[in-house]
C-alpha cells in the first residue's frame, strides 16, 4: 500500500515538474508499476523511417547460441544433446522458423 501512495506523489510530481498530460492520459500506474510512460508520439511512430536491420546467418546464430549456452549448460551431455539439436536444425536450412524475418 505504502508504495502504491509512493507511486501516485512521484507521478503527480513529475507531472507538475514537467508539465505533463493528465495522469488519467498516462499509463496505467499500479503497486508493481515502477515507471511512468506518458509521450504524446505514439509508440511506433517512427518505425517506418527506421532501417532494417540485417537477418544474420544461420550458421552465425547457432554458433553464437551453443556458445552462450555452454558455460551454463547443466551437464556436458545436455550440452552434447543441444549441440546435436542446433546442428540438425542448421542442416535442415532452419525451414520454416524464419519465414517471417525476411
Amino acid at each position: 500500500m505504502y508504495y502504491y501512495v509512493e507511486t501516485m506523489i512521484m507521478a503527480l510530481l513529475l507531472q507538475l515538474m514537467k508539465g505533463l498530460a493528465p495522469l488519467s492520459r498516462c499509463a496505467s500506474i499500479s503497486s508493481q508499476d515502477r515507471y511512468i510512460q506518458c509521450s504524446k508520439v505514439p509508440t511506433m511512430h517512427f518505425q517506418p523511417g527506421l532501417l532494417r536491420l540485417p537477418i544474420p546467418k544461420l550458421e552465425d546464430t547457432c554458433a553464437r547460441y551453443l556458445a552462450a549456452l555452454q558455460p551454463v549448460a547443466p551437464s556436458q551431455e545436455a550440452f552434447l544433446k543441444t549441440q546435436e539439436l542446433v546442428e540438425d536444425f542448421q542442416r535442415s536450412g532452419g525451414i520454416g522458423h524464419g519465414k517471417g524475418l525476411v
